[in-house]
């Protein structure tokens, strides 16, 4: 389902003509990619933990977890960590700890 999603918007993307949308219109195309953005985030978040679990990290040759992660997202290590320092602490929130 996500995949779907996913090519969804990449064809969105794609296909985007800024100019051509109505200026009454831009702020509300703006607001639905920043949910998107969001949403998006947070099910990263949601996931990090489980990526970890997964060792494909160390698969791949990577130092950490984090490293793994920050390269696959385009971000910091230091991110990634924050991240899945956020994955771990929600999950245990959620009582499943």
């Amino acid at each position: 389902m996500l995949e779907e999603i996913a090519a969804d918007l990449a064809a969105v993307v794609d296909v985007l003509d800024v100019d051509a949308i109505p200026l009454p219109e831009v702020q509300a195309v703006y607001d639905a990619f920043a949910t998107v953005e969001r949403r998006a985030a947070a099910g990263r978040v949601l996931l990090a933990r489980r990526m970890a679990e997964t060792a494909q990290w160390r698969r791949e040759g990577f130092a950490s977890p984090a490293d793994w992660l920050a390269s696959k997202n385009g971000t910091s290590t230091g991110r990634a960590r924050t991240e899945l320092g956020t994955s771990e602490r929600l999950k245990g929130l959620a009582g499943d700890g």
